[in-house]
Order: C-alpha cells, then sequence, then structure tokens
C-alpha cells in the first residue's frame, strides 16, 4: 500500500510538473529575465552595443528632472481619469438598466452592440477618428459648420483621444459591470423595496457594496492598461513616430520610445521602471479604498 501511494503521488507530481513545467520556462525566458534585466539596465548607459557604463541612479534623475518627462505624465493621467470616471458611471447606469428594467433577454442584444468596440482593432478606429475631427473634411466640423482645428491646435489636440478611448473602453466596463449585477441578490433589493428604498438608495445601499470587489478588479486592471496607453494619441494624431509626436499629446510611454529610438536603453529602462512605480501605487491604493473591511 506505501508503495502505491508513492508510485500515485509521484505520478501526480509528474503530471503537475508535464503542466505547469512548459509555462514556467516560457514565462521565466520572457517575462521574469527580461524584467530583471531591464532593472539592472536602467542603472547603466548603454546604447545597444559596445561596453555598458554603470552610472547608478543617474538615469532616473536626469528622467525625473526633465520638464518633459511630467508633462508626458501629465498627459498619461488625463487620458486616465477622463475616461475612467465617464466609463464607470455610464457603463454603471448601462449595466443597472439593462439588467434590472430590460430583462435578461434583452442582454443578449446589448452585450454584443457595446463590447462590439473593443473589437475594433486600434489602428483602424484611430484613422476613423482621425478622420471624425479632421479640420477641412472633418465629419464633426462638416455638421457644426466649424473648422475646430482638433489634430493640430494643442489646446484640443487631446479631446479625439480621449473619445477614442472612452468609445472602445466603455463595452468592456459595461460587459463587467453587468456580470457584477449578476451578484446582487434579488432578496436584498426586495427587502430594501419594502423598506420604503427607492432605486437611488437601493443602489447606494445595496448595489455597491455588493459589486464593490467587481468595480475594484474592473478600475484595477483599467489601471495597469491605460497608463500604458501609446497606440491610440499616436495613430489620432498621425504621428506614429515617438519623435514626430507633440508633446502636447505624447502620453509617459513615448519616454521609453523616443530613448529606444535613440539608443538610450538605460534610460529606455528607467522610464519603463517609473512607469511600473506608478502602476503599483495606483493599484496599493485602490486596494487599500475598496478593502473588505473598509473603503467604499
Amino acid at each position: 500500500m506505501k508503495n502505491t501511494k508513492k508510485k500515485n503521488k509521484s505520478g501526480s507530481r509528474g503530471f503537475i510538473l508535464f503542466l505547469l513545467g512548459p509555462f514556467c520556462v516560457l514565462h521565466l525566458i520572457f517575462t521574469i529575465f527580461p524584467a530583471v534585466y531591464s532593472f539592472v539596465l536602467s542603472f547603466f548607459k548603454y546604447r545597444g552595443y559596445g561596453e555598458a557604463k554603470f552610472i547608478g541612479l543617474e538615469n532616473y534623475k536626469n528622467l525625473l528632472g526633465m520638464s518633459s518627462t511630467w508633462r508626458q505624465m501629465g498627459n498619461t493621467m488625463i487620458y486616465y481619469f477622463s475616461h475612467l470616471i465617464p466609463c464607470l458611471i455610464i457603463g454603471f447606469i448601462l449595466a443597472y438598466a439593462v439588467y434590472n428594467m430590460l430583462g435578461k433577454r434583452s442582454q443578449r442584444f446589448y452585450k454584443p452592440i457595446f463590447y462590439l468596440p473593443q473589437l475594433c482593432a486600434t489602428v483602424a478606429a484611430s484613422m476613423v477618428f482621425g478622420v471624425i475631427f479632421g479640420t477641412n473634411i472633418g465629419v464633426i466640423n462638416q455638421l457644426l459648420g466649424t473648422k475646430i482645428p482638433f489634430l493640430t491646435n494643442l489646446n484640443y489636440i487631446k479631446i479625439p483621444v480621449i473619445v477614442l478611448i472612452i468609445w472602445r473602453t466603455m463595452g468592456w466596463y459595461f460587459l463587467i459591470l453587468l456580470s457584477g449585477m449578476s451578484t446582487v441578490s434579488t432578496d436584498l433589493l426586495e427587502a430594501a423595496k419594502l423598506d420604503g428604498a427607492n432605486r437611488i438608495k437601493q443602489i447606494r445601499y445595496v448595489v455597491l457594496p455588493v459589486m464593490k470587489p467587481i468595480i475594484s478588479f474592473l478600475i484595477i486592471t483599467e489601471t495597469m492598461s491605460s497608463i500604458k496607453i501609446y497606440t491610440e494619441p499616436a495613430l489620432v494624431t498621425n504621428n506614429v513616430t515617438a519623435t514626430s509626436m507633440p508633446i502636447a499629446a505624447a502620453p509617459f510611454v513615448n519616454v521609453i520610445v523616443s530613448n529606444l529610438d535613440g539608443g538610450q536603453f538605460g534610460m529606455a529602462s528607467a522610464a519603463g521602471w517609473i512607469l511600473f512605480g506608478v502602476i503599483l501605487i495606483f493599484t496599493l491604493i485602490y486596494m487599500a479604498v475598496f478593502n473588505e473591511k473598509g473603503g467604499i
């Protein structure tokens, strides 16, 4: 019996190793090693060839001392918050209306309709929005009879990017929040109705507290994705290279790309780790805010 148990344990271990082994090896090669290597490289001056020169924290000091770095980080924060808040509010309203007012059958229709923009290629969507917000032949200017330079004036150049981000990500918010609605017990809602709670109070005291983990998941995952934004600003402004993108529209990832284009691999690595630090800070803040023992 003991030998049989040992064979079963060894067999199960071998099966688990067979399943997880390839993933662990690939994860080590393509994720862990590049991350460690880029962190070490951030303390060096290296152009991709020749000898790497150790310079300590100089890359970080240089980046944090540049006004352009802070300007591009500010652009990233504008893109992030200007779509996060509207998408959360509108997505929640739409999810609540579809789930509680239109019935479950209507979900089969609204789910693909709202999620369809998320499936559109970013390049194609950016090109379309570039046409919509064009100055001379743009759809919006043609309808309004104006010539607002959305894509050339630095005061307006963020607007098409923000509208594009909202249009593309709204379906993701809607889908996640709609799924979260199913976690709200109908018994709790009925009890709230019997106690005289209107819809607003039901949402405030029943729906939102129950959906807190779903909202937390949505915000944290969206934070990790949105702060790394680069493609939409580059393509909407028709500047696909880091050197030609206007600083008024460039996100922080542009710092990484521009340093890579210039052969400053150590500086690019340092910028990447600064971005990682920003994402980590936001994630920790949201985890603290949405903590089950406290928070909203």
